[in-house]
């Protein structure tokens, strides 16, 4: 069903998906740093999640910000 929905397939491989290398992983976190500095102590990991989704997802150009 990749091709009937494909915003829920991205959506799903990002949340489902397990890292085949350990770059993608040091990728992740050190591009994620400015989620995770003091500044931004008060955002959980549910947030910080949700927000590296849609700069992933945007960057891809799987969704639009109005």
């Amino acid at each position: 069903h990749m091709h009937d929905f494909p915003v829920i397939f991205h959506i799903t491989h990002d949340f489902l998906a397990v890292p085949a290398a350990n770059m993608a992983v040091e990728h992740l976190f050190s591009s994620s740093h400015h989620l995770c500095a003091n500044t931004c102590s008060l955002l959980n990991a549910e947030t910080i999640t949700q927000a590296m989704c849609i700069k992933q997802w945007f960057h891809e150009c799987i969704i639009e910000l109005a």
